[in-house]
């Protein structure tokens, strides 16, 4: 379930949210949830691995330069800004999250809200061109505030992010690319914050055992579902995601 839902824009938070409610099984708790992020992010590594490493090898021939408008070029940078943004504004919502899990009627309210804007903004990615170079400082940092909006259940951070690239007239395979990109630093800084507070003895309701073999079967789907997602959005619109989470959203509203 992780590994689908994490790159679809239809919210992996929401699902992982709404299974114990349905199934009327125990939470295993945001702990899971992060390590099984921790998966997804490590096939994103991968995957991208010569892109990652493109990225720091055209950072250290330009790290020298002393023109911001320089280094801005770099899409190491980018992703830095973005990272940034969203973690300052991720630690803005984060107790107001906390009080929001589980809970099916906001779920299933930014499933809907959230699925009009995606096709909205594709609609209009389709009217507008636009180069990803061509895209300016604030709109990154726009970008980073729209990735943090993700730790709202029902949002979806590839789902926010990608609406917000094609809003600015970016392609939805370069929109996809750079949303897979950036969730890197943000999943690997929630789950090093995690591991922090069990190392101080926070109390954790999972099993060693089964994160592990969560992590490891959320890796392997994972990398497969990119490879997936980014042919999907290649070639078809981003509609049928849409109607996926409204007709869920309403779902969970009979069920509320």
């Amino acid at each position: 379930m992780q590994a689908v839902c994490e790159f679809l824009p239809i919210s992996s938070s929401a699902h992982l949210a709404i299974i114990p409610k349905v199934l009327e099984i125990k939470d295993p708790g945001i702990v899971f949830d992060l390590f099984l992020h921790f998966g997804s992010v490590l096939a994103v590594i991968i995957y991208f691995r010569k892109k990652i490493l493109k990225m720091f090898y055209d950072f250290k021939i330009l790290k020298d330069k002393t023109s911001f408008k320089s280094l801005f070029q770099l899409d190491l940078i980018k992703v830095l800004i973005v990272s940034i943004v969203s973690i300052f504004f991720i630690l803005i919502f984060k107790g107001y999250v906390e009080k929001l899990r589980g809970q099916l009627i906001p779920i299933a309210s930014s499933l809907i809200l959230f699925a009009i804007i995606l096709s909205l903004c594709d609609i209009i990615g389709q009217r507008r061109r636009n180069y990803f170079n061509g895209l300016k400082l604030k709109n990154f940092i726009f970008i980073g505030f729209a990735q943090a909006l993700a730790v709202f259940p029902g949002v979806s951070r590839s789902g926010i992010t990608i609406s917000v690239f094609r809003a600015l007239g970016i392609s939805r395979e370069q929109a996809g690319e750079f949303s897979f990109l950036i969730s890197i630093p943000i999943i690997l800084a929630g789950t090093a914050y995690k591991l922090l507070k069990i190392a101080q003895g926070e109390v954790v309701s999972f099993e060693w055992p089964a994160m592990l073999m969560g992590i490891g079967f959320t890796f392997i789907f994972s990398y497969f579902v990119i490879h997936f997602f980014l042919k999907v959005l290649k070639n078809f619109s981003l509609h049928p995601f849409s109607v996926y989470r409204i007709i869920l959203g309403v779902i969970l509203l009979i069920l509320a």
